[in-house]
């Protein structure tokens, strides 16, 4: 960024602040308390949410699932996350002792391993169409996953 004119961040900041505009996308009831410890100025102006559209795919639970029992289970850990196949061969290994049924957000290296009889997945899924089926998501709490999630009203662990 330096090379276009952009200054340094300041050490340990991740982001430049505008002096004229800032957003962020939270929900107003967690902001709420954020601010209490965290005051912010004039030039922060909040967005309750940006929840993607449907794809209008109308997703089905996908037969494999639909006749198993326990729970349904949606599990992300977004794109970095599901490109580290190790960790995802043992995350599959632990779920696959669940009782309970799982849609897997597979990722990139959709072929480098293959999933238990009680887990469907694909390198992308329609979250957003998934999350009212769901009991659980287990996520790596990205901001659309944990969004999403909050919006849905479904419970969810932030791995």
């Amino acid at each position: 960024m330096k090379s276009v004119g952009a200054p340094e961040l300041r050490e340990n900041k991740l982001q430049y602040r505008s002096a004229n505009l800032n957003l962020y996308i939270y929900p107003d009831a967690l902001v709420e308390d954020y601010l209490k410890l965290c005051p912010i100025d004039h030039t922060w102006m909040g967005l309750s949410h940006a929840i993607r559209d449907k794809l209008n795919s109308e997703f089905q639970i996908p037969e494999k699932l639909r006749s198993l029992p326990g729970k349904l289970i949606y599990f992300s850990l977004g794109f970095t996350g599901s490109s580290v196949v190790e960790l995802m061969k043992r995350m599959m290994s632990i779920l696959s002792k669940s009782k309970h049924r799982f849609i897997i957000v597979k990722g990139q290296f959709l072929n480098d391993y293959e999933l238990p009889p009680n887990m469907w997945g694909e390198t992308f899924v329609p979250q957003v169409e998934i999350l009212p089926f769901v009991d659980l998501v287990i996520t790596h709490g990205g901001n659309n996953s944990l969004l999403e999630t909050l919006y849905f009203g479904k419970p969810l662990i932030v791995l």
